[in-house]
């Protein structure tokens, strides 16, 4: 063999592998979708959340502060306890503007307000401030340059709002829905509960994983920037895994009864904790140091990055039999609030690359 041959069989080999290194990453990759619920919550929220809760499934809502449709539907129409559900099941909280308006017809202070009305009441729930998506009332974009957020639209409209017939929504979902989709649907009509958790059940067997807008975007590797439309996330590619548990320990201090918490901080992300037993939210304490508790005492903590999105949680006791990490079991041995939860909290996906 000549030194053409052998140098053109290196440089062949070495295309191969690069082609293989770099591919490698997408040759198993997700097919994620984001359903979206506009215009409540309403009186079928809640039987939306524990339908998403028992399917392991997050959703993103895009959120009214009152709106019009039978005077009965958004967050100050007494539905303001559902967003700290929505929180703890690990949805996405968006704004929908305050009275769902036309805001064409608005000026721009107007406009501010309807926005920000909305931003306080999310903020309230989940006690602190996260940059949120705005969805405009029927996707106008005139006035996109006066909103300084991401303004989020869909790829797949579900009509739930013109036929409010559960099969039709359910057929419209699964005939048009690809991976990288963004689905606008309604939580204020019981068709479009059914139809939406009916596609659920069936999109799961065709290997479709459910996120929010945020997660669609920042795991396709779409840079979310103010004043700026987005109709879905890059189909086919997945530059980043799920986000983690954050990495949490526990040791012996030089206190009697007392033991030492520490967790690792993941880049772009916050870690807020509990001591008591209580999913974390915005208002509770920011990790920055190692935690002193004492022996029994239940930590939970959660990483939160800059939209909102939160991590699994982390949940450990202090001196307990599971408290170097924490395992899927623990809550077989403990009572407190996220003990009826924490399969929706525990879903972790671990990247694939295979082996060079």
């Amino acid at each position: 063999m000549n030194k053409k041959n052998v140098l053109q069989i290196a440089v062949a080999v070495v295309i191969f592998e690069l082609v293989r290194l770099f591919t490698a990453p997408w040759r198993k990759r997700p097919k994620l979708i984001a359903f979206t619920f506009d215009d409540g919550p309403s009186q079928y929220t809640e039987k939306l959340l524990a339908g998403l809760v028992a399917r392991n499934v997050t959703a993103t809502f895009f959120m009214n502060g009152e709106n019009g449709t039978g005077g009965t539907c958004g967050i100050k129409n007494g539905h303001e306890a559902l967003l700290t559900r929505m929180w703890e099941d690990g949805h996405q909280l968006a704004n929908h503007t305050y009275q769902h308006t036309d805001l064409s017809d608005l000026s721009v202070e107007q406009i501010t307000s309807e926005v920000t009305r909305v931003e306080e009441l999310i903020f309230d729930a989940v006690g602190g401030r996260y940059q949120c998506l705005v969805r405009t009332p029927g996707g106008h974009l005139e006035i996109k340059d006066h909103i300084n957020a991401p303004i989020i639209l869909w790829s797949v409209d579900s009509l739930d709002w013109k036929h409010r017939n559960a099969d039709y929504v359910y057929n419209k979902i699964i005939t048009s829905v690809k991976s990288g989709n963004i689905i606008l649907m309604h939580d204020i009509y019981e068709s479009s509960v059914e139809g939406a958790l009916r596609a659920i059940d069936t999109l799961k067997t065709q290997g479709y994983e459910f996120v929010t807008v945020a997660e669609l975007m920042r795991r396709t590797g779409v840079r979310l920037t103010d004043r700026t439309a987005y109709y879905k996330g890059k189909n086919g590619i997945v530059f980043d895994p799920g986000y983690k548990a954050p990495m949490t320990t526990s040791s012996k201090s030089d206190h009697a009864d007392f033991f030492e918490i520490t967790c690792s901080i993941p880049d772009g992300l916050s870690i807020y904790y509990t001591t008591d037993g209580t999913y974390p939210k915005l208002s509770d304490q920011l990790y920055r140091e190692p935690v002193l508790v004492e022996s029994g005492t239940v930590f939970t903590a959660i990483g939160v990055d800059q939209w909102g999105t939160r991590t699994p949680p982390t949940v450990i006791v202090a001196g307990g039999d599971n408290d170097i990490e924490y395992r899927d079991n623990l809550f077989e041995h403990m009572s407190h609030p996220l003990s009826t939860q924490i399969s929706t909290y525990y879903h972790i996906l671990l990247w694939d690359f295979p082996t060079l």
